[in-house]
């Protein structure tokens, strides 16, 4: 399954972008990901959208400079289908001790496949 990540934070506008090959955009005052398009499947396979985007950010977890559990250090606000695009659409807010981080709204848009 090919899957694009948008890790965006409040104020920050992302243009379409295609999955074709690997592009990462990093915030200047951070140095952390905004933006990072690529190609990536799971090891396993019949895994539900939300786990499969859970399992990227586990693996990819140094990238982003994230320690620890995925599950909790991100809470799921809203899932969709985007039948136009054929993409699914995982949105998520970054949360600390499970209160909700302002303006730390994150995307995965997984691929049909």
């Amino acid at each position: 399954m090919a899957l694009s990540v948008v890790l965006s934070t409040l104020g920050t506008g992302v243009t379409g972008a295609s999955a074709e090959e690997f592009k990462i955009q990093y915030n200047d005052e951070y140095n952390t990901p905004s933006l990072i398009v690529e190609n990536w499947a799971p090891t396993k396979k019949g895994l539900s959208k939300r786990y499969i985007a859970f399992s990227y950010l586990t693996e990819n977890g140094k990238r982003f400079k994230l320690k620890g559990d995925m599950k909790k250090h991100f809470k799921v606000t809203r899932e969709e289908a985007d039948n136009e695009t054929g993409t699914y659409h995982v949105r998520l807010v970054e949360q600390h001790e499970g209160v909700p981080v302002f303006g730390s709204d994150s995307a995965i848009a997984l691929d049909e496949n």
